[in-house]
């Protein structure tokens, strides 16, 4: 569970960095 949290955190974070 804590992985999958992590794990969309991440992606999210690498969106925002991106845009």
């Amino acid at each position: 569970m804590l992985g999958v949290s992590r794990n969309t955190i991440y992606r999210k974070m690498e969106r925002m960095k991106a845009g």
